[in-house]
């Protein structure tokens, strides 16, 4: 069973990512961007399962499963 409250944490930091970037502040979207990315791959190195559905729609992948 995915671990959902871990896919949130990685989904929202993606989220705020994008949302300073949209205000022009740069360096923050880079900072939150890498935190997702940071959190993303550790939960995989510790065979966390993730939500991809939710993960997907905050990464704009779009699947068909």
């Amino acid at each position: 069973m995915a671990d959902r409250d871990v896919s949130e944490h990685i989904a929202a930091m993606k989220s705020r990512a994008d949302s300073y970037a949209l205000m022009g502040r740069d360096h923050l979207a880079g900072a939150y961007s890498a935190c997702a990315v940071m959190l993303l791959d550790a939960a995989l190195e510790d065979g966390i399962e993730l939500d991809t559905e939710l993960l997907g729609d905050a990464f704009g992948v779009a699947y068909d499963c």
